[in-house]
């Protein structure tokens, strides 16, 4: 059985053959402890590939040849493993879709499986992800100590910060940041209350949410950088999808000598201000700017289509869905009518990227232009003006105490940045 320090790893019984013939653990002993660190190498990019529902995994070979943890030599004798065993032919890089690590494995059929059809178990701190893959046929499990991962993910942040210094600053804001978080412990209780009133993930019964809650952020305290990845824009980490009750409960600052409660700022309507940001000047956009400063943008919406919501989240996630991503009837419902007729110049676009992309494409374009404003921009500007942050998608959480400071920093960046200021919500 694992322990509490380690990840276990399923993994078909013909490519772990492949992988003890490749990487024995006899001879010399510095051949045994070079194999070893290639096992374990190889192991985290089956599991890493595995955990991707979205079959986009990928790893640079040049940032692995700076990683302290592989190496010129070893990534060279990883990539000949891919090369000659049950995977198929390497690429410079695992890309997408086809290319990647899933598709190369040969003869070990995968299914895939819904969160739901999980064991309780079986729900780690990547279990926002919607989906996993699974082997279909026989497989053997090994354990990744966490202490290791830990160790490989600091070389591979080191390693981008190097190669590419300005694409990873974000990476040494959120590691600044971090250490100077107070982490509590909310009991199994305090999960419990959250996951029953948070929104459902994927069917997923509430004790597992709570049981998942308490386990990330158990994760969180030993090892909180573990896990820390960008993706379509966006920065995750182990207490991204945690409810905000439990953030603003139980996590602190260490800052300026004192131990201070958590404020969080986020941008309201956060999608719609990026996409008029992407429209020319005309009275249209105007009216949109007016709407979303004001926080009216979704009552005006509801109020034109004659639809009734008893809740503003109902009213947002109905606007989000008939407007934006929606594919039942998309372009007919009452509400996009009325969008086309209040902001004719915003369906226009909606209606374009809809008719030339796919709404996957869509939600990246949103989710990297989010990212291009939160996390390039005003993550970076907080940290060095001397306040800790961290990025919860669209939203920034600091000290308390400097809450009004850094609300400041986002109407001045934002009117820089999109040429206009949106509304941003401090929660205390």
């Amino acid at each position: 059985m694992p322990t509490s320090r380690t990840v276990q790893v399923a993994i078909d019984t013909r490519v772990w053959c492949d992988v003890a013939q490749f990487f024995p653990l006899d001879g010399h002993h510095k051949t045994r402890a070079s194999n070893a660190e290639c096992r374990r190498i190889v192991v985290l990019l089956i599991w890493t590939a595995l955990k991707d529902s979205n079959c986009q995994f990928s790893f640079s070979q040049r940032v692995m040849d700076v990683m302290s943890v592989v190496g010129c030599e070893r990534r060279k004798r990883v990539v000949s493993f891919f090369k000659e065993s049950k995977f198929f032919e390497v690429a410079q890089n695992y890309s997408a879709r086809r290319n990647s690590i899933i598709w190369k494995l040969s003869k070990a059929k995968l299914q895939r499986v819904s969160g739901s059809q999980h064991n309780e178990s079986d729900v780690e701190a990547n279990a926002y992800l919607r989906t996993r893959w699974q082997y279909a046929g026989a497989v053997v499990t090994t354990d990744l100590s966490l202490e290791w991962l830990a160790e490989y993910d600091r070389s591979f942040r080191q390693a981008c910060s190097l190669l590419f210094p300005e694409q990873s600053r974000w990476m040494s804001c959120v590691e600044s940041s971090i250490t100077q978080l107070v982490i509590g412990s909310p009991t199994y209780e305090d999960c419990l209350s959250a996951a029953s009133h948070s929104r459902n993930l994927s069917g997923t019964s509430t004790e597992a949410k709570a049981a998942m809650y308490q386990r990330s952020w158990g994760s969180f305290q030993q090892t909180p950088l573990l896990y820390l990845i960008r993706k379509s824009g966006r920065v995750y980490h182990q207490l991204t999808n945690q409810p905000k009750t439990l953030r603003r409960h139980h996590l602190q600052f260490q800052h300026n000598g004192l131990i201070q409660n958590t404020a969080e700022i986020d941008m309201s309507s956060t999608y719609w201000v990026l996409l008029t940001s992407m429209l020319d000047p005309s009275r249209c956009k105007d009216k949109l700017i007016q709407d979303l400063s004001d926080g009216l943008f979704y009552r005006k919406l509801g109020e034109a289509s004659g639809s009734v919501f008893t809740e503003t989240q109902e009213l947002k996630a109905a606007v989000n869905k008939d407007c934006l991503f929606g594919k039942l009837d998309f372009g007919k419902t009452p509400l996009f009518i009325a969008m086309q007729k209040r902001y004719p110049d915003l369906a226009r676009l909606i209606r374009y990227q809809r008719r030339h992309h796919d709404v996957s494409w869509l939600s990246d374009l949103l989710t990297v232009a989010e990212g291009s404003f939160f996390v390039d921009l005003l993550l970076p500007f907080v940290v060095n003006a001397g306040t800790p942050a961290l990025t919860i998608h669209d939203a920034l959480l600091i000290p308390a105490s400097k809450a009004k400071q850094v609300a400041g920093y986002c109407n001045q960046l934002a009117e820089a940045h999109f040429g206009f200021s949106p509304r941003f919500k401090i929660q205390l």
